[in-house]
């Protein structure tokens, strides 16, 4: 009994089969050429099925059986065009082109099976190639065939959740990201048939209809549910806010009656119900109903798809909401905003009595005459007493805007010589204009009558507008202008500066409003200071207006109304005679000097402060030193800084972005230390662009800012900054945090250099591992399409050169007689004169003379990193190092687990590493298969047309190569006698001997044939111990037919050792003469036979052909 364990269990059902009760009849009965081809299907592991004979008989393997379903094992042995009527749409036409011997290929192809009792939607890639029969005509056809509706429906699935996030992303609220949800998926309708998206209210005890697909159905679209009633006969959601999971609702037309629902004419019988959770959210506040594709089984894969789409529209209603809350915080802002001036006004006061104490002091050393103060200390308190004061200016601000916000603004109104008190506070500023390059002009006549106002709030109206004019006026000049204009005194500050954007106009009296972008002298500034002056002048029953065309300057306009009438009378009072207003300007001019740049040889009054002028040390034993780029507009802080990094580094201070980024382009430095505020380009904008180019991408950048606390150090950090730094700092903490990022900046710098090695590698790794797998994909799709073995592996090795990257390939097969390895296929080896020359393989490893020969010796692969280091024989070692090749790869190639030639694989510059030859295992292995499945396909081919006892033709072979002999020539050939002769007694040699001894027998007559006719062409066995000939004749006369046939008897004369025995054989002989006896090759091979049966019968031992032989 035979050992059945090792049977596939598809291979034991086709062995278990009564084939008797099909058209192909018992097993015994098969053909050659079938049991071979089902042999070679059953053994693989690929999916593949079989179709035979006129009625297509399927047949097939383990791998394609789960292809079936529910049809298996009933499948096998049906015709094949009825098992799959339902795809025959797609698939007949290729079935018929390939019964006409035509291979056909089609990839990813959509069908629909009924495998499992209903219509599946599925994509399969698979081929039909024609099998030749022992006729030679096509028998049945080859079907490998693979499953991609996993891939095709993954593809698929995914356009649709892009489409979904896409759609609903713009969504702004909960309602509008369902109706746009329900918009994407009615593109979808394949796999998503229909959606109902329901909102719940905030105790769910109702459900709202929002939205549904364009092909909802009205019989399930339930408008609105009470969920604390009976629940709906419908859709069960009462259970996903239960237990807020998914819900299957089966049976849909039992819940809903009849309905048509798109794309196809089945009814749906299952929805699935998915929570809406929105993160945070305890409960679901929506739920989404989705239907089940009637044509689509309800997997794993079809459930994940459904979960990322809930989660897409998830994602878009929590987006919604969250654009919803945003808008309800911003009017709780606007509640916060007018808590935060009070908190202004009260911090404001509480500033006065700590910076009265600091500056008092600092004043009096200042004054100090007895005992001066050195020159370095002396630069130092006059640095800290310039800006306490700009500090208590800018509390004084708060503080007055605090007061006008809050309606406590005690004003006092005197009459007032306007022109006089404005001339004054202009002048102030002359200084600073001649400084700067700008000329002041004043046009101020006096006024018919004196006006009422207060006149510290008119001096801060008129220095506040002078000092924005100041700020953003680079050239030409300021005028201020005071007019009597229609019972109206009218005050115009007029610039030549960088002038507003029209959009900018409406928002520029808004508080801490700025002009984003504007080009000034500084970025320092609260933003409050038109907003105050527009409250000032409001204050006093007045308008202010600006008139402003960008690039050409700006013009404030104030008009003040005359008398009194118009102010509170609580408030008015006489004038005192005081209208000079240099005290309160002296803050403004001093705050304006600090924004021009630093001039040698300035004044007591315009404070100078070198910029790189700090004590230097020598140069470090090991290179320069590092350089810093220090931006900053407050020429206080730039000296500073630079005083306290001096001594360490080289420091290079600007006084803005633009000027930082300009020299950090031009000479990179080791690090940037910069301020955030600033103008013409900020700390962010500086960063940015430092980080956009690829000269300062890695340089550290440590930003310095005033605006403290934690959500402007993340600010800083998410902007790309190596650091943040808020004012005021120590110095010890800011040379500490420079010191350590350069050190950070130099071990990054190594360590990117590594990486970058290293990635440069990995790189190149994927690029060739990317190759070898499209030499792989190629080298698959040629299996299928090249029948011919030899071509075959000649574009194996040209895909492996071409795209696979290899310098060379080879493919060698062994000769199993000669024990000589033959290359079949090749590439890359011009540098070779005779890439073709056979080589030996060796049966011991002391004789091998090539690593191709050694692999297929011994079956195993081999990989030579270094081919100059390789301990074994490399034939042509010398030119393969010559050519620039370094390693090599060889592996066997295997049929029935015995080598049989080996595929040789060499790269030029790179090493061929362990994934590497992974792949190329699996292109052996697959060569190998292709190899097996060749050499059965040759096999079918010989037992078609060869007698296997003796090599020799069959009759068909025969009588095709008579024919084309007979057509070649017909007028020019010779007469030609076909005879037909018969071993006498073979069956009693038989039965005396053993069967063995008769085939032994059969072979040296087969032998001794050969030897008499060389040209095998001329021999037939036709079975038995009959075997035909052909050969020419001068004439066919009697003299002629029997020298033909005592030729044929001394082959014969000597007898033959069989087995040690010495057996005397006797032939009988029938001859048919061309043309005489016959035209066509089967007339003569009938007629010679007909001779040759009516010799046995009379006894002779040679007749030739007569017509009643025929009767």
């Amino acid at each position: 009994m035979k050992d059945t364990t090792s049977v596939p269990p598809t291979g034991r059902l086709v062995r278990s089969l009564d084939w008797s009760r099909t058209p192909l009849g018992p097993i015994e009965s098969w053909p050659q050429s079938l049991r071979t081809t089902v042999s070679l299907c059953l053994a693989s592991n690929f999916p593949i099925s079989l179709a035979w004979g006129p009625h297509h008989v399927q047949i097939y393997n383990d791998g394609y059986w789960p292809i079936c379903g529910g049809k298996h094992p009933h499948s096998v042995g049906q015709d094949f065009s009825v098992c799959w009527a339902s795809a025959w749409p797609v698939i007949g036409k290729a079935f018929e082109r390939a019964l006409a011997g035509e291979t056909s290929y089609l990839e990813n192809q959509r069908m629909f099976l009924d495998r499992h009792g209903y219509l599946e939607e599925t994509f399969f890639t698979f081929s039909f190639s024609p099998i030749r029969d022992e006729t030679g005509g096509v028998g049945g056809l080859f079907h490998p065939v693979t499953e991609t509706t996993a891939k095709m429906l993954g593809e698929r699935r995914a356009r649709a959740l892009r489409d979904l996030a896409g759609r609903t992303g713009k969504a702004r609220t909960s309602e509008e990201a369902l109706e746009f949800a329900a918009q994407a998926l009615s593109e979808h309708n394949l796999d998503v048939p229909f959606a109902l998206f329901y909102l719940l209210d905030a105790n769910s005890a109702s459900a709202e209809l929002i939205a549904g697909t364009a092909s909802l159905p009205e019989a399930l679209a339930i408008r609105a549910t009470n969920l604390e009633e009976r629940e709906s006969a419908v859709w069960p959601l009462l259970d996903v806010v239960r237990t807020q999971q998914v819900v299957q609702a089966d049976d849909l037309t039992v819940r809903c009656g009849k309905f048509s629902c798109g794309p196809y004419p089945e009814p749906l019988q299952t929805a699935l119900l998915l929570p809406i959770t929105p993160p945070g959210s305890a409960h679901p506040i929506g739920i989404m109903v989705a239907g089940v594709s009637a044509r689509l089984p309800l997997t794993d894969l079809y459930r994940s798809f459904y979960d990322l789409a809930v989660a897409a529209v998830t994602a878009a209603v929590a987006n919604a909401r969250a654009y919803e809350e945003e808008r309800r915080r911003a009017e709780a802002l606007a509640e916060i905003d007018r808590a935060k001036t009070e908190f202004f006004s009260n911090v404001s006061h509480e500033f006065r009595t700590p910076l009265t104490l600091m500056l008092g002091p600092l004043e009096d050393a200042l004054a100090e005459r007895e005992h001066p103060l050195p020159q370095a200390q002396r630069e130092r308190i006059d640095t800290a007493q310039r800006n306490g004061l700009r500090l208590l200016k800018l509390v004084n601000a708060l503080l007055d805007f605090a007061r006008i916000e809050g309606g406590r603004v005690q004003a006092h109104y005197q009459p007032t010589d306007l022109a006089a008190l404005t001339v004054d506070l202009a002048n102030t500023f002359r200084s600073a204009m001649q400084r700067a390059g700008l000329t002041l002009t004043l046009d101020c006549p006096s006024l018919p009558e004196p006006l009422y106002v207060d006149r510290e709030m008119w001096a801060k109206i008129v220095l506040n507008l002078l000092s924005n004019a100041f700020k953003h006026t680079f050239q030409g000049g300021i005028t201020v202008r005071l007019a009597w204009l229609d019972g109206a005194a009218q005050l115009t500050v007029e610039d030549s500066g960088v002038g507003i954007p029209t959009d900018e106009i409406p928002q520029l009296f808004r508080r801490f409003h700025r002009v984003k972008g504007a080009q000034s002298r500084t970025h320092e500034g609260t933003g409050i200071g038109l907003s105050l002056v527009q409250e000032l002048v409001h204050s006093h029953s007045g308008l202010i207006r600006v008139e402003s065309v960008l690039g050409r300057g700006s013009r404030f306009i104030i008009t003040l109304k005359t008398g009194s009438a118009h102010l509170p009378a609580d408030q008015i009072g006489p004038a005192d005679g005081d209208i000079t207003g240099g005290r309160a300007a002296a803050a403004y001019v001093e705050e304006a000097l600090h924004w021009l740049p630093a001039q040698p040889g300035a004044g007591a009054g315009e404070p100078y402060f070198p910029e790189a002028e700090a004590p230097k040390a020598p140069s470090s034993p090991a290179g320069p030193r590092p350089r810093i780029l220090w931006a900053d507009d407050n020429a206080d802080m730039r000296h500073y800084v630079t005083r306290i990094l001096g001594g360490s580094y080289e420091v290079l201070a600007v006084p803005d972005g633009r000027a930082a980024l300009e020299a950090a382009l031009s000479a990179p430095p080791d690090l940037v230390l910069s301020d955030v505020m600033m103008p013409e380009l900020d700390g962010f904008g500086l960063l940015k662009a430092l980080r956009a180019d690829e000269r300062t991408r890695q340089v550290p950048v440590i930003l310095l800012s005033a605006r403290a606390g934690e959500e402007a150090s993340v600010e800083g950090l998410d902007a790309g900054a190596d650091d943040y730094l808020v004012k005021p700092f120590s110095a010890r903490e800011l040379k500490a945090r420079v010191r350590a990022h350069l050190e950070l900046a130099r071990q990054r710098r190594g360590l990117e250099r590594e990486l970058e090695q290293r990635v440069q590698a990995r790189t190149a790794e994927v690029a060739r591992l990317t190759g070898v797998l499209q030499m792989l994909s190629g080298i698959n799709t040629a299996l299928v399409r090249i029948q011919n073995r030899d071509e075959v592996m000649a574009e194996a090795c040209r895909l492996a050169h071409g795209i696979g990257g290899y310098v060379l390939a080879m493919v060698a097969l062994i000769d199993p007689t000669t024990r000589m390895a033959r290359p079949v296929g090749w590439a890359g080896y011009e540098f070779l004169s005779n890439p073709e020359a056979e080589f030996p393989v060796a049966d011991h490893e002391s004789r091998d003379s090539s690593l191709m020969g050694r692999v297929m010796r011994t079956g195993e692969a081999a990989l030579c990193e270094d081919i100059e280091r390789f301990n074994y024989v490399i034939n042509g070692r010398d030119k393969l190092i010559a050519a620039g090749v370094q390693s090599l790869a060889c592996l066997p190639l295997r049929v029935d687990n015995t080598p049989v030639g080996a595929f040789l694989f060499g790269r030029r510059s790179d090493v061929i590493g362990p994934d590497e030859l992974l792949l190329l295992e699996e292109v052996a292995s697959n060569l190998s298969f292709a190899l097996q499945y060749l050499n059965k396909q040759d096999a079918v081919h010989f037992l078609s047309y060869f007698e296997p006892l003796t090599g020799l033709a069959k009759r068909a072979l025969f009588c095709e190569r008579l024919n084309r002999l007979l057509t070649r020539g017909a007028e020019s050939l010779p007469r030609l006698a076909v005879t037909a002769f018969d071993i006498a007694h073979l069956s009693v040699i038989n039965d005396s001997f053993g069967r063995h001894a008769g085939d032994r027998l059969l072979q040296c007559i087969a032998d001794r044939l050969k030897e008499r006719f060389p040209d095998t062409e001329q021999l037939a066995h036709l079975g038995g111990g009959t075997f035909v000939c052909v050969n020419a004749l001068r004439e066919p006369t009697a003299g002629d037919l029997r020298a033909s046939h005592e030729d044929i008897t001394r082959v014969f004369a000597q007898p033959f050792s069989v087995d040690g025995r010495e057996i005397v054989v006797e032939v009988k002989c029938g001859v048919a003469c061309y043309p005489d006896d016959g035209q066509e090759s089967n007339e003569l091979v009938q007629n010679a036979e007909a001779a040759l049966k009516e010799a046995k019968t009379s006894g002779e031992q040679y007749l030739h052909h007569r017509i009643e032989m025929n009767s």
